[in-house]
């Protein structure tokens, strides 16, 4: 990615956007410009580095999955495309542009996810205004015209479109429409991040038109589920329109994430897509909002935690999920247990923040016991 990618990383550690070789990088400064960031001081480095065999420290998450065995982004990257642009790695400053880069949208979304955050949803932060909440994030700002992509065109092979949601206003279909009007459909691939909400025959036909296409969609349960963590969702309409998408042939892939709201319920997410021939990626895990990720679940759940899913709940708890979850079920005047009866147990049983009372009378009986 570092040769051939400009993307950016939302969550990073300079408290800003900044331009990185893919969202998962942890930059160490702050790069808003793609011409400087791309034969920066930092990339150089970061090329020199992995030709050497080292591990760079801003690609932790990817060291990270693959010492726990699963497929990192890295590798299934490598996997497609090192063969295609392995004549670049002879080189640390580049002087060929980079062939793949990020479009952002903007936030505009049809949906409220509960675990999405205002950066990168209007819907959401008109639920977080109402309720009052803040958050710690910039406004994603980087990399949300066209004008570099139309700029260098003839020299891009991929564009990655993410939002808000893609399909939901026109900036989008424009684009796609201007790079078929000058014939460089021909020889771009677009990777999409969508709802898959708002699909239809001619979101199907513009896409089409591509040299290959392929679509991550954002799915966090089956049913009433998905229905439930991302209100606005119609499980059955999406149903439909993935089967649209696979009728005519369009490359599908599902993501997923690991919060608390989740965790109890992938793997019949992962059976829904294993039956229905969809690819599964490792799901992401939940960092923000706080309340949601999934260390927090409450403790009479962890029994319920999934085996290969048992080390996310193993940190200590930072944040009450609890309240943040009654807020959103009193703004969509919904109920979890409804949805996940399990949740009856947090309800109807004393709170987590209780478990420390509980241990000191556990600790006082065992003196009884032991005599």
């Amino acid at each position: 990615m570092p040769w051939i990618a400009v993307d950016r990383n939302r969550n990073n550690v300079v408290g800003r956007t900044t331009l990185t070789p893919c969202c998962f990088y942890e930059p160490e400064g702050e790069h808003r410009d793609i011409e400087s960031y791309w034969n920066s001081d930092e990339t150089i480095k970061l090329r020199k580095d992995l030709l050497a065999g080292k591990r760079p420290k801003g690609c932790r998450l990817c060291w990270k999955a693959e010492d726990n065995g699963i497929t990192s982004t890295r590798q299934r990257i490598n996997e497609g495309r090192l063969e295609e642009y392995k004549e670049r790695l002879s080189q640390t400053k580049m002087e060929l542009p980079p062939t793949q880069i990020k479009y952002t949208v903007g936030q505009e979304c049809n949906l409220a996810c509960r675990m999405c955050l205002p950066t990168f949803s209007t819907k959401v932060k008109k639920v977080w205004d109402i309720l009052g909440k803040t958050q710690d994030m910039e406004l994603d700002t980087l990399m949300n015209t066209p004008d570099y992509i139309l700029e260098n065109r003839k020299h891009i092979s991929y564009v990655d479109i993410t939002g808000g949601e893609p399909f939901y206003h026109k900036k989008a279909k424009n684009l796609l429409r201007e790079l078929i009007r000058t014939g460089d459909n021909e020889h771009i691939t677009l990777h999409i991040t969508t709802n898959a909400t708002r699909i239809d025959l001619d979101t199907v036909a513009l896409i089409k038109k591509f040299k290959d296409v392929v679509l991550t969609i954002s799915v966090d349960g089956v049913g009433d589920v998905q229905e439930y963590i991302r209100p606005g969702c119609n499980w059955n309409k999406l149903s439909e329109n993935i089967r649209l998408l696979k009728t005519n042939g369009i490359s599908l892939q599902v993501a997923s994430t690991i919060s608390v709201m989740t965790i109890l319920r992938l793997p019949d997410l992962e059976d829904w897509c294993n039956k229905n021939d969809i690819f599964w990626s490792h799901p992401g895990l939940i960092d923000k909002p706080g309340e949601l990720s999934p260390h927090n679940l409450p403790y009479q759940l962890h029994y319920l935690v999934p085996e290969k899913y048992k080390k996310y709940v193993e940190p200590e708890a930072t944040h009450d999920p609890v309240n943040f979850i009654k807020q959103l079920d009193q703004y969509w005047k919904t109920d979890i247990t409804k949805v996940m009866p399990e949740w009856k147990r947090v309800f109807d049983k004393l709170h987590w923040k209780q478990s420390d009372h509980l241990d000191n009378l556990n600790n006082v009986a065992e003196k009884y016991v032991n005599g």
